[in-house]
């Protein structure tokens, strides 16, 4: 008769456990209720995706410097909680508000789930971005026992993706990458007219046509140097022309504007 195997009692555990594969939050629930009580209650005005977009290229422009790829914030329809990292932000409708993005943008800017690190990267930007008072915020963290690091202390930061070939200028492959485009493969699969079509929408007047010129030299893997005058002036009214088709319900993004971001 085969003996049953006996189960582990809570005073014996199992002697095989998974090793922890990172640092236990151990501050996430206390402030998820600090921030229900003392954040969101204050600011609940919805935003627009592009809205959102914009608020965390600013923070990280600030932040990081402008040369800084800013994380793509990408529409999370569909899941149950929004999502931050260095990389992405995902947000789902509910949760497209001025604190909530910035929640999730201090993700980016931290290394240690809702621990001191998040939650001084988080007041940082509620104070700046929010116009949240800095003494009231710390005096309700206080009573909450959360912990927080001291201001002005260094906060480890996630390292920045990998984007494009060293080759191309930072500030161009940031852009990208909040676009979508961290890969030449991707480059290659959307066009360069395409990918230039969405940097311009994105980012207006910061993209210009030799950035067009630079994108389809990447995508052929030809020096830009090397497209004669005939092969440009095509891409460029190519995109042109692909531009005010994407832009012509909406007068404020239209190139003849000079502005091709919406207005708030």
């Amino acid at each position: 008769m085969t003996a049953q195997r006996r189960k582990p009692s809570p005073a014996q555990p199992a002697a095989r456990r998974r090793p922890a594969t990172r640092p236990r939050d151990f501050q996430r629930s206390r402030l998820y209720r600090w921030e229900a009580a003392h954040v969101l209650p204050h600011d609940r005005k919805p935003l627009s995706l592009q809205a959102c977009r914009e608020l965390a290229d600013q923070v990280f422009a600030r932040r990081l410097g402008t040369d800084a790829a800013p994380p793509r914030v990408e529409d999370g329809r569909g899941r149950r909680h929004a999502a931050g990292s260095r990389e992405v932000i995902k947000l789902p409708r509910w949760a497209r508000t001025r604190p909530i993005v910035l929640h999730e943008c201090a993700h980016g800017l931290s290394t240690d789930g809702h621990g001191p690190d998040f939650v001084r990267a988080y007041l940082e930007l509620l104070v700046e971005f929010a116009g949240f008072e800095r003494g009231a915020l710390e005096q309700s963290l206080a009573a909450e026992r959360l912990q927080v690091t001291p201001a002005g202390r260094p906060i480890a930061q996630p390292p920045p993706p990998r984007t494009m070939p060293v080759a191309v200028a930072r500030s161009l492959a940031g852009r990208l990458l909040a676009v979508g485009v961290r890969t030449l493969s991707d480059l290659r699969a959307l066009g360069a007219v395409e990918a230039w079509v969405r940097l311009k929408r994105r980012f207006g007047r910061m993209v210009t046509q030799e950035n067009l010129v630079v994108l389809a030299a990447l995508g052929s893997g030809q020096p830009a140097a090397s497209l004669d005058g005939r092969t440009r002036a095509q891409l460029k009214f190519e995109a042109t022309g692909r531009l005010i088709a994407a832009t012509r319900d909406d007068p404020a993004l239209s190139p003849e504007s000079g502005r091709t971001t919406r207005p708030r």
